[in-house]
């Protein structure tokens, strides 16, 4: 089953751009290689996956 998606390697430079970022936004960045793809659920499949959100009172999110 999938998936976490990679942190991507980063070079010195970059990393300080990123930690200069998060100090002005006031955010924690995560470099990710590649975004996720979403998977596309039918009404169905959705409406059964809000419902799980529900009865565990977490957000999920559906990658293929």
């Amino acid at each position: 089953m999938c998936c976490n998606p990679e942190v991507a390697e980063l070079s010195d430079k970059e990393i300080g751009k990123v930690a200069k970022t998060e100090q002005e936004l006031g955010v924690i960045l995560v470099a990710y290689k590649a975004p996720p793809t979403y998977s596309s659920l039918s009404a169905d499949d959705l409406e059964e996956l809000q419902s799980l959100e529900s009865r565990l009172g977490v957000k999920l999110v559906a990658y293929d």
